[in-house]
């Protein structure tokens, strides 16, 4: 009985003794983060998504330094600067580089329709001027007066069917003009596919706008009326 008593005992001595040397590394391995069974797999970083295409890439994926600006959205590191000849309408302007900007416009002057935004018309060919139409090229006229700087940027098409080149603007203050348009209610928010890069913000601000009743949403009937 004796021996049988010491030989359960010495058992149970191993049994805690082994038990006792498994635990911390049990801890071990789940208090330090180890993968652990199935879910042993790797963990990838998520990154925001990005616009595939070169051009976007090598013009447009610095991000805007937009703190504190009065447009909302500040002036991209890499904008051009360019002087404004004069105005066409409400969202087109002719704009003068003194040097070729590849990928952005050549040297001399460059006709601008501006990116995401739509003005009633007021030099269509056989059409009627529309409602707000001059009060928009005013606007344009107050944010990029003819004989200022601005700096421009493209999205990921430079041209529209018209040969225009498509760019967003910024004046010497900062503000972001397309985007000021449409605030003010001299434009509608319109996307360009696949220019897209500051259609949300733009969409709100139209939205403000028509909720506000300022410009052509508080004296037009609709977008494109005849005056």
């Amino acid at each position: 009985m004796l021996e049988r008593g010491i030989a359960l005992l010495s058992i149970g001595l191993v049994a805690a003794f082994a038990w006792w040397l498994g635990l911390p590394a049990a801890l071990s391995s789940h208090g330090s983060g180890a993968p652990v069974g199935d879910r042993a797999h790797p963990v990838r970083p998520i990154r925001p998504p990005t616009h595939d295409k070169a051009t976007h890439d090598t013009a447009t994926h610095d991000a805007p330094n937009d703190a504190g600006e009065r447009g909302g959205v500040g002036v991209p590191r890499r904008a051009v600067r360019v002087t404004v000849v004069r105005l066409v309408d409400g969202d087109t302007l002719i704009v003068r580089s003194r040097v070729a900007v590849p990928g952005v416009l050549a040297a001399g002057e460059t006709r601008v329709r501006l990116l995401e935004v739509d003005t009633p018309e007021s030099v269509e060919s056989g059409a009627p001027v529309e409602c707000y139409a001059h009060r928009a090229t005013a606007e344009l006229a107050r944010l990029a007066p003819p004989g200022s700087e601005v700096s421009v940027l493209p999205d990921l098409d430079l041209l529209d069917p018209y040969g225009r080149t498509l760019l967003y603007v910024w004046n010497a203050r900062g503000d972001f003009v397309n985007l000021q348009l449409v605030r003010s209610g001299a434009a509608e928010a319109v996307l360009y596919e696949p220019n897209d890069r500051y259609i949300d913000v733009m969409r709100r601000a139209e939205a403000g706008a028509r909720a506000s009743g300022v410009g052509l949403w508080g004296r037009c009937d609709y977008f494109g009326q005849p005056a």
